[in-house]
């Protein structure tokens, strides 16, 4: 089944240093990965790099949201991509 895995390493004692007890950190993980941010667009892949540069940002595509496949997920342009595929057509 192709479905992802996530693995988790506590430093045990580190933790009870710090007062968390095992269901506290097994919350904790399941609070922060109840969220739909692990299935929001990535349409703003490198948002700080381009925030730092002043460039222009990818437009949302509401159209692949939430379908199946990794379209509006994982195919939005870095920066890097987009200026690269400009240039190759303002050389044509």
């Amino acid at each position: 089944m192709n479905v992802p895995k996530f693995q988790v390493n506590v430093d045990q004692a580190r933790a009870r240093e710090l007062g968390f007890t095992q269901p506290d950190v097994a919350n904790s993980l399941l609070v922060l990965l109840s969220g739909s941010g692990q299935v929001q667009p990535n349409c703003w892949v490198d948002l700080p790099k381009r925030f730092a540069l002043g460039a222009a940002l990818n437009v949302p595509d509401p159209n692949t949201f939430y379908g199946a496949g990794p379209g509006g997920y994982t195919d939005y342009p870095t920066r890097e991509d987009k200026v690269s595929a400009d240039a190759k057509r303002l050389a044509n």
